[in-house]
C-alpha cells in the first residue's frame, strides 16, 4: 500500500497537468520528475533555504514541505510560469548574470528547454557534471526509485470529515500520524525521525479552518487555520492581539502560509511562539477522540519536547482564548540568529493595569526549556506595584534565577540565560507601555 501511486491533475502554470505520484513523494519531487519543470531548485530539501518556493492556490509555499498528493485539484505556478514569454521576469534576470560564455546561451537562464536552471546546477552543468534532476538520462520513475526521495513510504488517507479522521487515526494506532501543515513533521520524516506506517491528512477538512468571534468577547480560532491568518484577521488583531505580534515571527512567509495554529501547538516545539502565546494567554484547548470531546488548559497541555497531554486518538480542533481585559498589553520579543530561525530566547507577556498599577501578570519563555516556561515569580515582582524600568528589571531578574537552559551549538547555557532576562524585560516593558494606552474602565 504504501508503494501506491495516486493520480494527480492540476493545474500548473495556467495549462491543465497531471501525473502520479507515491504518498512519500513531495511537490518538488513531482514538478522536477514527473512534470518535469526543473526551475523549481533542490537546495537544503527540508524547508531552510526557500529555493524550491512555488505558489499554490495563489500562496508562496515551499515546495519540498507539501506532498505532491496533496495538490490534487489546486493550481500551482512555478518559476517557468513567470514572465510573458520573451521577455524576463525579474526572477529569471536574478538567476544567472547575464552575457556568460557556455552552454547556457549568453547567460538565458531558461536553458536548453526553455526552462529556468536551478541555481546549483550551474557549476556542474558548465563543469559538464550531468548532476541529477533533468540532467539525469535515467527515466523519471527510476530517479524517484533510486534515492532522490528522502521520505520513507506510508500509506495516506485524506479524509474529509473530523470523525473520519480520528477513525484513521484510532484504527491506525501508534503507527498513524496526523499531518496538518507538514511545517515541521515533512523534516521530520525527511531525517527519518518520523517513520509513521499511515498518515492522516487534515487538510481537507473545513470544519477545522475558521476564525470565530465568541460572545464573550472571546475568541475561536480552528486548528487548521494557517499560521499566515494570525497576521491578517483584523479579528485575531483584536480579541488575540499577542498571537498577530507573534505570528511575523514563525519562520517565513512561506512556512506561515502551509503551517497551521493547531499544528504548531501541538507539535509542542519549546522554542516555538504559539504553545508560548496560548499560555500566556490562558488559552484553552478543544480536543475531540473517539471517546467525546474534552478541554485542556494551555498550562495542563505540554509535558515536555514534543510531548502533551493529547491521548492517543485524539485530535486538537480549537483554541479559545478568553476576552482580553480592560487595561491589558501584550508584547512578543525574541532573538534569533537570523530572521526565521527558532529563537534562542524569547517571551510573550501580557501586563493589566488599574489606575495605574500593576493587576495582573503573565510572563511565559521560549528556547529555554523542555516546554514554554511561565515564569510566576516575575508576576510576583510587579503584581500591586507601578511598573517601572526598576521593577521590571527586577522581574527580568527572576528569570534568570528560574531557568535552566542548555548549550548547544547555537548559544552556551550563560549566554542563553543573560538574553532570556533581556527579552523578557523588553516585553514587560512594551506590554506595560501598550497598557497604558488601553481603557480600563467601562465607558459611561
Amino acid at each position: 500500500m504504501s508503494s501506491l501511486r495516486h493520480a494527480i491533475s492540476l493545474t500548473v502554470n495556467g495549462a491543465p497537468r497531471s501525473g502520479s505520484a507515491e504518498a512519500r513523494w513531495t511537490l518538488a519531487d513531482f514538478v522536477r520528475e514527473e512534470l518535469g519543470l526543473t526551475g523549481t531548485h533542490l537546495g537544503c530539501e527540508h524547508g531552510i533555504c526557500g529555493a524550491c518556493t512555488v505558489l499554490l492556490d495563489g500562496r508562496s509555499v515551499r515546495s519540498c514541505l507539501v506532498l505532491a498528493v496533496q495538490v490534487d485539484g489546486a493550481e500551482l505556478v512555478t518559476v517557468e510560469g513567470l514572465g510573458d514569454g520573451e521577455e524576463l521576469h525579474v526572477v529569471h534576470r536574478g538567476r544567472v548574470p547575464a552575457g556568460k560564455p557556455g552552454p547556457l546561451r549568453g547567460g538565458d537562464p531558461r536553458g536548453h528547454l526553455g526552462q529556468p536552471l536551478p541555481l546549483h546546477r550551474v557549476r556542474q552543468h558548465r563543469e559538464g557534471d550531468p548532476g541529477r534532476g533533468r540532467h539525469d538520462r535515467r527515466p523519471r520513475g527510476q530517479r524517484i526509485g533510486r534515492g532522490l526521495v528522502k521520505l520513507p513510504p506510508f500509506a495516506y488517507l485524506a479524509p474529509t470529515t473530523l470523525p473520519e479522521a480520528i477513525g484513521a487515526l484510532t484504527d491506525g494506532g501508534p503507527d498513524a500520524k496526523l499531518l496538518a501543515g507538514g511545517q515541521s513533521f515533512i523534516p521530520l520524516l525527511a531525517f527519518r525521525f518520523a517513520r509513521p506506517a499511515l498518515v492522516v491528512d487534515l487538510n481537507r477538512i473545513p470544519e477545522l479552518a475558521f476564525v470565530r468571534a465568541l460572545d464573550d468577547g472571546g475568541l475561536a480560532v480552528g486548528a487548521m487555520t494557517r499560521t499566515s491568518e494570525l497576521e491578517l484577521s483584523p479579528l485575531v488583531g483584536e480579541r488575540w492581539p499577542l498571537a498577530r505580534e507573534a505570528a511575523p515571527q514563525i519562520g517565513h512567509r512561506q512556512i506561515r502560509n502551509r503551517g497551521t495554529v493547531g499544528g504548531s501547538i501541538a507539535h509542542a516545539d519549546p522554542a516555538a511562539e504559539l504553545p508560548a502565546v496560548a499560555l500566556a494567554t490562558g488559552a484553552t484547548l478543544v480536543v475531540r477522540g473517539s471517546g467525546g470531546e474534552r478541554t485542556i488548559p494551555a498550562e495542563e497541555f505540554f509535558v515536555s519536547v514534543f510531548a502533551t497531554a493529547l491521548e492517543p486518538g485524539e485530535v486538537l480542533c480549537e483554541i479559545r482564548v478568553p476576552a482580553p481585559a480592560r487595561g491589558l498589553g501584550s508584547a512578543f520579543v525574541e532573538v534569533s540568529r537570523r530572521r526565521g530561525d527558532f529563537a534562542l530566547a524569547g517571551a510573550a507577556a501580557t501586563v493589566t493595569l488599574e489606575d495605574g498599577v500593576c493587576s495582573a501578570v503573565s510572563l511565559v519563555m521560549i528556547g529555554l526549556g523542555a516546554t514554554p516556561v511561565a515564569v510566576p515569580r516575575a508576576a510576583e515582582v510587579l503584581r500591586g506595584a507601578a511598573v517601572d524600568e526598576e521593577r521590571v528589571r527586577a522581574a527580568a531578574d527572576e528569570v534568570a534565577a528560574v531557568i535552566d537552559p542548555g548549550s548547544d551549538l547555537h548559544a552556551r547555557a550563560a549566554y542563553r540565560r543573560e538574553l532570556a532576562a533581556v527579552v523578557a524585560r523588553r516585553a514587560l516593558l512594551e506590554a506595560a507601555g501598550r497598557a497604558r494606552l488601553t481603557p480600563t474602565r467601562a465607558p459611561g
